[in-house]
């Protein structure tokens, strides 16, 4: 999955400015399901697994990693640049369900060797 996003901001004097970023995100599902994307929502529907947690089966166990970019440096913003890059595993217990521990490396060059490392835990239903 990749996304591109530039916004405009109009800034009363002190000039208007542009931010872009960008990801680019794989996964890889080590149970055997996959992602469907909906082309006529515009969004990727539920992971359905092939065997629900519980009785059935262990539900759906997911790698993924994700690396993006922001741009701050354009016109007269001059923030510098963030960088992340996300390793996570999601376990999806049933199509409701989903666990995801993530670990987010941020970098922010402008600020010399300034970089920043948290882990997150979060469970949607």
């Amino acid at each position: 999955m990749t996304e591109l996003s530039l916004a405009q901001i109009n800034r009363p004097n002190q000039g208007d400015a542009s931010i872009s970023a960008y990801a680019v995100e794989v996964s890889y599902f080590l149970t055997g399901e996959s992602k469907n994307y909906s082309q006529t929502a515009g969004f990727f529907k539920r992971v359905k697994p092939k065997k629900n947690f519980g009785k059935e089966g262990c539900g759906a166990f997911e790698l993924a990693a994700r690396y993006g970019k922001t741009d701050w440096t354009q016109n007269s913003v001059n923030a510098g640049d963030l960088n992340t890059m996300t390793f996570g595993l999601n376990w999806h217990l049933n199509p409701q369900t989903r666990f995801s521990l993530n670990q987010v490396f941020t970098e922010r060059p402008s600020l010399g060797a300034a970089r920043y490392t948290n882990v997150e835990f979060q469970l949607t239903f």
